[in-house]
């Protein structure tokens, strides 16, 4: 018996490892290089309106998300919506984009979708972890993907490929592979931040008299 506990132990550890390492595709620490590293890339082989376009989704995205966190973790819902999901909204954004402009800019069929399937498995992923995890609830997941995903169609439907040689769509991937290596691991802990400026800001108080 206490064999058994012991290997159950080890392998809860073992997926709990597992899940942390894939959450961590979506961390801020990783997403914020990335999203830098595509604006550059955007600059160097699209018009200079097409970067600026990006970086204002960019901006909105991450406004809405980083206010609706402010709002519930001082006025939580219950325990279903304490926290809107930062790890999927944002993720959706900057791996979308990047495998936006990867598929278009592939000319193999077969090889498009691969790379799209590969992008939508990797954000599947990331918010199944936070889920599994207990970080976000269900609500949580389905309000951060709303949002990266709404954002992600607007890019997507402004979004025209460059002109530039194939080897550039080459150098996008495999800078974006080198920067998710580097800074794979690391961590942004905005959350404390947002629920003490909540409190600095006395949200507590009157936020939560709006669905009381």
């Amino acid at each position: 018996m206490g064999n058994v506990t012991m290997i159950s132990g080890t392998l809860a550890r073992s997926v709990h490892h597992d899940l942390e390492l894939l959450t961590n595709f979506g961390d801020t620490a990783v997403l914020l290089p990335l999203s830098l590293v595509f604006f550059i890339w955007l600059l160097a082989t699209h018009r200079a309106g097409t970067g600026l376009i990006w970086l204002a989704i960019v901006f909105a995205c991450n406004f809405i998300i980083s206010a609706l966190k402010l709002y519930f973790l001082s006025c939580p819902v219950g325990d279903m919506l304490r926290s809107p999901s930062g790890h999927t909204g944002f993720g959706i954004l900057v791996y979308g984009s990047i495998i936006l402009a990867l598929a278009k800019a592939v000319r193999r069929r077969w090889l498009r979708h691969v790379v799209v399937a590969l992008g939508a498995g990797l954000v599947a992923v990331i918010a199944m972890s936070r889920l599994i995890l207990g970080n976000h609830s269900p609500i949580e997941i389905v309000i951060g993907a709303v949002i990266g995903g709404g954002f992600l169609a607007v890019f997507a439907a402004l979004y025209k490929p460059g002109a530039g040689r194939p080897r550039h769509v080459f150098v996008l991937a495999a800078v974006t592979l080198l920067v998710v290596l580097i800074f794979h691991g690391e961590q942004v802990k905005a959350e404390g931040f947002l629920r003490a400026l909540g409190t600095e800001l006395g949200l507590k108080g009157e936020a939560c008299r709006y669905h009381q």
